[in-house]
């Protein structure tokens, strides 16, 4: 599956001169919240996100005395945000993608840069459509569970029913209760070589605990390497990240894949919160 599959062509782009007012104009009469960018040229040059330019906007008013905040305050406020560019505020840092890149790398990408859409461009930089995060994701969830995609590999796997997690070193084992969890998972090497890349590859979860997470991949990992993680555990475009590291890698009954155990080595904390409610959701 590529990009063009899965891309919405019918698709709304923002000049970076463009206002805040204008965008919010935009946003209620198409009822569209992210759109790719483009310059003067009609070249791509980044995305705008609804979330983040409102998070700047409350991060500014927390920054106010709270004895400032009356009505005058807020009116101040929003005319300053109605100024505001979208060159200023667009985030230039996720890359757009051709139409015959595969929706694998794709995917790792949007986790990674906590992204809703990303664009897809032509050979000259025009933007010719976007692919949704959460649309991305059904579609892998689907291939994973699909009898087309078992077929390909000699067996399914499901989830085994072993409520432990072990560590690298059996005198340190930890336990904790899985959960079985079937979503894409995005990873890559967290060695920090310095350069920055946003690339990863595409897994999936088999189980989800405190601790960590259990995966399958389509390559042997080394024991001892951590790795950058990230995933949609709720599909809700918000998608948790985490630096992890690898405690066992075994051959998996599915051939040409491995079962690869992860231990939380760092993770924030309100994404932890969110994993957390992921387990009373799911014990209760």
């Amino acid at each position: 599956m590529i990009a063009k599959n899965l891309m919405d062509s019918n698709t709304v782009t923002l000049s970076a001169e463009a206002t805040l007012e204008e965008v919010l104009d935009l946003i209620r009469r198409l009822k569209i919240t992210d759109y790719p960018v483009v310059d003067s040229a009609m070249n791509y040059c980044g995305m705008l996100f609804e979330a983040e330019f409102f998070e700047k906007f409350c991060e500014k008013a927390t920054t106010e005395n709270a004895e400032s905040l009356d009505a005058a305050f807020w009116e101040s406020m929003k005319a300053d945000f109605y100024k505001v560019r979208v060159r200023d505020v667009m985030n230039s840092k996720v890359r757009a993608f051709t139409a015959d890149e595969p929706i694998e790398a794709i995917a790792a990408v949007m986790l990674f840069e906590k992204a809703p859409k990303v664009a897809v461009v032509d050979p000259h930089g025009k933007v010719i459509g976007v692919v949704a995060l959460n649309r991305t994701l059904l579609n892998l969830i689907e291939r994973f569970s699909s009898k087309a995609e078992e077929g390909k590999m000699a067996r399914a796997i499901s989830a085994p029913p072993t409520t432990e997690f072990q560590a690298e070193d059996p005198r340190n084992k930890r336990f904790f209760k899985r959960t079985a969890v079937t979503v894409p998972v995005a990873y890559r090497s967290a060695s920090g070589n310095g350069k920055g890349s946003s690339e990863g590859k595409i897994a999936k979860t088999i189980n989800v605990s405190a601790g960590g997470l259990l995966i399958l991949t389509k390559e042997p990992l080394s024991p001892g390497e951590s790795l950058n993680v990230a995933l949609d555990i709720y599909q809700n475009n918000q998608p948790i990240r985490m630096v992890c590291r690898i405690v066992r890698c075994l051959p998996s009954p599915q051939p040409g894949a491995y079962e690869v155990g992860l231990m939380f080595v760092a993770i924030g904390i309100d994404e932890r919160r969110r994993l957390d409610a992921h387990f009373e959701k799911s014990s209760a």
